[in-house]
């Protein structure tokens, strides 16, 4: 069995134990669909838009999932989760998985706190300018656009926004140009009395200057 086939064994495994909806801090925590996440990864590295030598960020980083596949594709990742019970969580899947030898926790920082605050980053060392990839699964509308608007306002050109939801619609920013969405198919969503499938989507947007667009 692959690395990548046993770190869905162990999430599968969690989950069927402990239904991973549940509500949190900020919101609701329902995690991505690890084969989701790795034909993202996968994908957008074939069509240069990835860059896989600089930092990515998950925005909203739950159980820290996400950040396992990342770093399985040996890109280095900030994983940043509000709600204490679930950075602690993280926490525990990190140690549990370095164990195993199925992720590479070198390339993992794991923060707690809200990415739209300025004393995350400062926290952890970590220049939100540096970011060259944004990860964010299912925010809240206001949450996603506060972390639209400040990768307009912080970021350098060329940085990188990935929206991974239930929305088909493609939203608009200022600074931010689409340039590519899928449909990923079904993913199924359990929670205390219910079990749905809804179809999936990643919307892609990179930073660019209105002079430097075509029109």
């Amino acid at each position: 069995m692959g690395r990548f086939e046993q770190l869905k064994k162990y999430f599968n495994d969690k989950d069927s134990i402990d239904i991973p909806r549940q509500e949190t801090e900020k919101g609701l925590f329902s995690p991505s669909d690890l084969d989701h996440v790795e034909y993202i990864l996968t994908r957008l590295a074939e069509k240069d838009i990835l860059d896989t030598s600089g930092l990515a960020a998950d925005m909203g980083g739950g159980d820290g999932r996400v950040a396992a596949v990342f770093s399985q594709h040996k890109i280095y990742i900030l994983s940043v989760e509000h709600d204490q019970v679930l950075h602690d969580i993280s926490r525990t899947h990190r140690t549990i998985l370095r164990t195993n030898g199925v992720l590479n926790p070198e390339y993992i920082t794991l923060a707690q706190g809200d990415f739209l605050e300025d004393e995350v980053y400062r926290r952890m060392n970590i220049p939100f300018e540096s970011i060259k990839t944004f990860y964010n699964f299912k925010a809240s509308a206001h949450q996603e656009r506060g972390l639209a608007e400040k990768i307009e306002h912080e970021s350098p050109e060329g940085t990188i926004l990935i929206l991974y939801n239930s929305v088909e619609f493609v939203p608009e920013y200022s600074w931010l140009r689409h340039i590519h969405s899928e449909s990923l198919g079904r993913q199924r969503r359990k929670s205390s009395h219910e079990s749905l499938l809804f179809d999936m989507y990643m919307h892609v947007f990179r930073k660019e200057l209105w002079e430097k667009r075509d029109f």
